[in-house]
């Protein structure tokens, strides 16, 4: 969908197609949080993450098989999406202290 408007806004004509009643996936039912590591949301709740911390905890999270650039390239590249998003389109995000789900885990953080 995000594919969708960011087509849109430079010019094409887009045509979003969802068979299901409610937008979003999974998003749509599973209380819509997204994690996205050092944005400014977060920032402004006071939460300093950092993409080289988010790195670490998805590197440890992942299959072998998952190479380090696309790891690299997300939590490098999320949060220009989400400013990207707040910038050009009425959706908005806000950032809440939640603990990651192995906090525990090198690049962990119980905060979120």
């Amino acid at each position: 969908m995000l594919s969708a408007l960011v087509a849109a806004e430079n010019g094409a004509k887009t045509l979003i197609i969802e068979k299901e009643k409610q937008w979003g996936g999974t998003s749509a039912t599973s209380g819509a949080g997204i994690w996205i590591p050092a944005s400014d949301q977060a920032k402004v709740e006071g939460c300093d993450d950092k993409p080289e911390d988010a790195f670490k905890y998805v590197r440890a999270l992942s299959a072998d098989n998952v190479p380090n650039a696309s790891i690299k390239s997300y939590v490098e590249n999320a949060a220009h999406m989400l400013r990207w998003t707040d910038e050009h389109t009425k959706i908005t995000y806000c950032a809440f202290p939640y603990p990651d789900y192995h906090a525990e885990n090198l690049g962990g953080s119980p905060t979120g």
